[in-house]
């Protein structure tokens, strides 16, 4: 680890007073926010228990630690802004903008955004989805696998998970999101294989960078959040999951699209107060059931 190489500090066993450096040292960097510096330590915690050591975060002068970053971050930058979901007429304003500039850069990373919203899934899972992870049926919609994700680990197969989203049963609005990912598919370079990514190869930052183009796609269109709130990548998951919600979707199903527990869906990524629409329909009411006309 580069801090304790640069400050020579013995990262096995990190002692309390090592970890409790690292925090000071992550306040000076100025980079993390205290919600993120709880986790950061970490990597000494889990090192240290895997070798059979006792957890340093268990003591009295990290906690003290922790909680000094946190009072510091506040009296420096005041409260911390609340993340929240886009507006479901912004995400389809932005699906809009895809398809209308005629820059291909700032229409790839469009693309990109409009497919976070409509994937649900991290912004990692959708920064390396390839050509081959999608397919288009004849019917329309189209089916796509998440191969890969960060919880891998914990499923001893490292099994792919597939979706499929259909043609819509209720309206002939023209499926953007869908529009964009085929767009995508169609141009992919010729000279690049299948396997490589469509939007951004080798992103070191993945929410970083799908914050950025959403944040560029807004002030494209002029606009901004209200007051004391911001947009970030988490707007796009949690704009999905909200409009799933909104147009009727059970809980559980969404949990399951989105790869997360229904107790995060609830607490992060469902905006209870947020407007039914009918962009929230245009880009989920696809999943709702068909009505069945049965025989007499």
């Amino acid at each position: 680890m580069f801090f304790c190489a640069e400050g020579r500090y013995r990262p096995l066993p990190a002692s309390a007073e090592t970890v409790g450096l690292y925090v000071a040292y992550l306040w000076l960097r100025g980079l993390v926010q205290p919600t993120s510096a709880r986790t950061y330590p970490e990597i000494f915690l889990k090192r240290r228990l895997a070798a059979g050591f006792p957890n340093a975060g268990a003591s009295d002068l990290v906690a003290e630690a922790l909680s000094g970053n946190n009072n510091a971050w506040l009296y420096a930058h005041g409260s911390k802004p609340k993340r929240i979901a886009l507006p479901a007429p912004v995400a389809w304003q932005l699906a809009l903008l895809a398809v209308l500039t005629i820059d291909p850069v700032v229409r790839l990373r469009l693309k990109a955004v409009a497919c976070h919203i409509l994937m649900c899934r991290r912004a990692n899972d959708v920064l390396i989805l390839t050509a081959a992870d999608l397919s288009f049926p004849a019917a329309g919609g189209v089916a796509f696998q998440i191969p890969r994700t960060n919880t891998d680990a914990r499923r001893p197969g490292g099994e792919r998970l597939a979706y499929v989203y259909p043609v819509s049963n209720f309206s002939s609005v023209a499926y953007l999101p869908v529009l964009l990912l085929r767009h995508s598919v169609d141009v992919h370079p010729s000279r690049f294989r299948p396997s490589r990514p469509l939007f951004r190869p080798g992103a070191f930052d993945p929410g970083g960078v799908l914050t950025a183009w959403l944040l560029a796609g807004l002030r494209m269109l002029d606009l901004a959040a209200p007051v004391g709130t911001v947009y970030v990548r988490h707007s796009n998951r949690g704009r999905g999951c909200t409009a799933m919600r909104k147009v009727g979707l059970g809980l559980d199903a969404i949990a399951q699209l989105a790869g997360m527990a229904i107790e995060t869906l609830n607490h992060s990524y469902n905006d209870a107060l947020a407007p039914v629409t009918a962009e929230a329909h245009f880009f989920f009411g696809r999943l709702l059931p068909r009505a069945l006309s049965l025989p007499a």
